[in-house]
């Protein structure tokens, strides 16, 4: 069986600080990963960088002769919007691919968006408002509030700054997302309690739950806002990398986890997220768990929370990346038989 590992070739930064190059330039660490797991199972293995040209990116494609695609793309033309361009290709080549459709993808890319369904789910969210020019009205907000962009991902934009108090603050950093990242601004109640990266695996009701993982705060600094940043993510050398490790959740009940799983599984579910996500989570002052991101596609390079999950859970990486590629093998051959 012959595996594409498809991913994003870095084209620079259309927006943003120069240091979010790091994120985008990190998506070689998932395709090292996965091309060694797929060697170890015995398959032929192609990585290939996306092309930018729509025409030339089904060309290469259809000259790779993918039995299955690993799909690892994050963006195109260095916007994350278009992440979903790649899967619609995928989509109308026929090749069987791995991860979440094209309009999942979108979906989750749209923060204001996905807070919006969920909430018209059932699903709990913290409150928040979409600031476009940045002078709209935040009556009725609860402060401290957090404010971010609103299409991004891998904690674009998100620093000690992003937690604010009152409105003033909360319209100076929004007219910063707003001129630096150049998309709306969400101002969202920041919820004071445990936080927890909520891995999930499979498909609609084959679905499952991975072991919770939740962000130890105990050694971040005091006086700020315990809350993992773009430089807690991706600069390794930086206080705030080094002060919220996530770890296996622990002192979590029997009630505490059921919600959890149930949040989990519901958003999964209803977002139609295939093979792997991930649902962030965090506690309001009362312990009850609110949804802050739907991920579908998230790092799953072997070091990355999502594979760690799956060693608690008792799949190693090299399963976890097998389960993944079979899975999208199986639903190429039921969309040819239907």
């Amino acid at each position: 069986m012959r595996v594409v590992i498809l991913y994003n070739r870095y084209a620079g930064l259309i927006r943003g600080e120069d240091a979010d190059a790091a994120a985008a330039m990190a998506v070689m660490d998932e395709v090292e990963g996965v091309r060694a797991a797929c060697l170890r199972s015995g398959w032929d293995v192609v990585s290939m960088a996306a092309p930018q040209d729509a025409g030339e990116f089904v060309r290469e494609l259809r000259a790779a002769a993918p039995d299955v695609v690993f799909n690892l793309v994050e963006e195109m033309c260095g916007n994350p919007r278009y992440e979903a361009a790649a899967a619609w290709l995928l989509e109308l080549s026929g090749v069987p691919y791995t991860g979440s459709p094209p309009q999942a993808l979108s979906l989750a890319n749209d923060k204001p968006l996905t807070q919006a369904a969920l909430r018209g789910l059932g699903l709990a969210v913290p409150d928040n408002r979409v600031l476009v020019s940045g002078n709209e009205n935040l009556d009725g907000l609860k402060f401290p509030c957090i404010v971010k962009p609103a299409h991004e991902d891998a904690s674009h934009g998100i620093n000690a700054e992003s937690v604010v108090h009152d409105v003033c603050a909360a319209r100076t950093r929004a007219a910063y997302v707003i001129g630096t990242y150049r998309q709306p601004a969400l101002v969202e109640e920041f919820l004071p309690g445990r936080e927890f990266n909520v891995s999930v695996l499979g498909c609609g009701g084959e679905a499952f739950m991975l072991y919770p993982a939740e962000i130890d705060y105990s050694r971040f600094p005091s006086g700020r806002a315990p809350l993992v940043t773009y430089d807690g993510k991706w600069k390794e050398d930086s206080i705030d990398f080094l002060a919220t490790p996530s770890e296996k959740a622990g002192n979590m009940d029997a009630g505490l986890f059921e919600r959890i799983e149930t949040l989990a599984l519901a958003s999964f579910r209803r977002f139609e997220l295939r093979d792997y996500g991930r649902i962030d989570m965090r506690l309001d002052a009362h312990g009850n768990p609110f949804i802050l991101e739907v991920n579908p596609n998230p790092d799953i390079s072997p070091s990355a929370g999502l594979a760690r999950a799956a060693g608690w859970s008792g799949i190693t990486y090299d399963e976890l990346i097998a389960k993944i590629v079979l899975w999208a093998v199986e639903r190429g051959k039921a969309a040819r038989t239907a």
